[in-house]
């Protein structure tokens, strides 16, 4: 029998590097890996044109895909990006804002306003602060032909008010001259000029970060709320799924493996967004993949979505991770 293969694209990150650099293989099927330093372009690529295999995935694009109807993707509940985007805000230092609060009636920068990390901001901004999307001017920096939401045909919701920003401009610059009061920076995504990096914006003095001390940011947000955000998803094609039922709990037991080995190589690094020892988290297996020990945050993404107009519908997790499927 010709052995199954299939391509596989991850973003470069610890938990998931061992799979990339090929240590970890998956029983039953061999995989053909490519590795994207930015997971805009991965994620636009696979919404677009479906290009690989199995990929990491925009855990907020993919729930808005299912909600509109489309199953072409089976996610495998395995989360190799999370973090407390919040506390990735930038501020422009004569923008008058001194608290979360004074975002009310500003212009926020962010890659784009559907991506998971942008929704996670929004729902930090609103229940820990009270500053409602729609109190907001939202600039997005993704061109539409490259952006997700051009992939999946997003519409702004009623009364909230996003604007692209100019041909050739990048949000770093812009919250640096003042074009912007606030932008939320991170690295790599499809913006055609990504501009200067956020150590770079920091080193010039005329930004700062809005909350001076993100770790202390996150402890808090953590302590008051038990989630710690999810950014991305591994999903595989459906019909491979459908042919090969075998293949999503295999990959879930691959995945599982390299984030123990990662993990126990990564023990003595700090993590910039949770210091998993301080909480009482597992160390030896890293943050639990599957669906049950995340189910309040995967439950807390749908309501946002829903609460902020990406999806028509509240999405419920039995339709996003059907049970049977694999070991939840």
């Amino acid at each position: 029998m010709k052995p199954l293969t299939m391509s596989l694209a991850l973003t470069s990150n610890p938990r998931s590097q061992p799979v990339l650099d090929g240590e970890v293989g998956f029983e039953g099927f061999e995989v053909i890996p490519s590795a994207f330093d930015k997971p805009g372009e991965l994620f636009w690529r696979q919404l677009r044109f479906s290009q690989f295999d199995i990929s990491e995935m925009s855990l907020a694009s993919l729930v808005i895909t299912i909600a509109a109807g489309s199953r072409e993707w089976t996610p495998i509940p395995v989360f190799p990006q999370r973090a407390f985007f919040h506390t990735r805000l930038l501020v422009n230092n004569d923008a008058g804002i001194t608290a979360p609060e004074d975002l009310a009636g500003k212009r926020i920068g962010v890659n784009e306003y559907q991506n998971t990390a942008s929704v996670w901001m929004r729902g930090a901004l609103e229940d820990g602060f009270g500053v409602a999307p729609d109190k907001v001017r939202w600039f997005t920096g993704r061109p539409p032909l490259l952006s997700h939401a051009g992939a999946t045909g997003f519409t702004p919701p009623p009364g909230v008010e996003i604007d692209q920003i100019p041909a050739g401009a990048d949000l770093g610059t812009l919250v640096e001259s003042g074009g912007l009061d606030a932008v939320m920076k991170l690295g790599g995504g499809t913006e055609m000029n990504p501009g200067p990096s956020e150590a770079e914006l920091l080193s010039r003095g005329r930004v700062r970060r809005l909350f001076p001390n993100p770790v202390e940011e996150g402890r808090r947000f953590y302590a008051e709320t038990g989630l710690y955000p999810i950014n991305h998803v591994v999903v595989v094609r459906s019909s491979i799924a459908a042919e090969h039922p075998w293949v999503p709990l295999n990959l879930l037991e691959g995945f599982e493996e390299a984030k123990r080995l990662s993990t126990r190589r990564l023990r003595a690094a700090a993590d910039i967004y949770l210091p998993t020892g301080e909480f009482g988290l597992d160390l030896e297996g890293g943050i639990p993949y599957g669906v049950q020990p995340n189910r309040p945050v995967l439950e807390r993404l749908a309501e946002l979505l829903y609460r902020h107009g990406l999806t028509n519908r509240r999405v419920e997790l039995d339709e996003i991770f059907p049970s049977g499927t694999y070991v939840t």
